[in-house]
């Protein structure tokens, strides 16, 4: 990826030296897990960028499903899929409310990871969210064996509060 993003700031640097302007559209927020941070990295030191946030797809998808994100002194843990289960088992096991991103062939292990925590009543599975195709639906539902495409994210909900 990497060989990726060094062709592409290469590719828009030149055309900056030049004095054209460049536009660079992504879908959520840029800098919030998105490909724009990587080309803004190669380009903001040469180059005035100015970045206009979108909504990311972890505040879209929990919109969407109608529940509070976050209540009070209540915290939002984010973590990529390709985490080690170790790691992403301890995240489960404190966080009070989880977005895992970056799904594709890691949703099985997560789907057990996320049963194995006592967790999988709480956890939804978000798919294209604002786009068209999009699929919202408890995590439960889903094949055990389902991969998911790159825009997909689970969502952990906060346990209901205490009254």
């Amino acid at each position: 990826m990497e060989c990726f993003y060094e062709e592409a700031s290469g590719r828009l640097a030149a055309l900056l030296a030049a004095g054209d302007d460049v536009v660079l559209l992504c879908e959520g927020d840029p800098f919030f897990y998105g490909s724009g941070l990587h080309l803004v990295e190669r380009l903001a030191a040469r180059f005035p960028v100015a970045v206009t946030p979108g909504i990311s797809s972890v505040s879209a998808a929990f919109a969407k499903l109608a529940v509070p994100l976050l209540r009070g002194e209540e915290v939002l843990t984010v973590l990529p899929a390709i985490l080690p289960d170790a790691v992403l088992s301890a995240h489960l096991a404190r966080a009070d409310a989880l977005a895992i991103l970056k799904l594709g062939r890691h949703l099985p292990r997560l789907r057990a990871l996320i049963a194995q925590s006592g967790l999988l009543s709480r956890t939804f599975y978000a798919e294209r969210i604002a786009q068209a195709g999009e699929r919202l639906l408890p995590l439960a539902d889903c094949p055990p064996d389902m991969e998911a495409p790159y825009f997909s994210l689970l969502l952990v909900r906060p346990a209901e509060p205490r009254r």
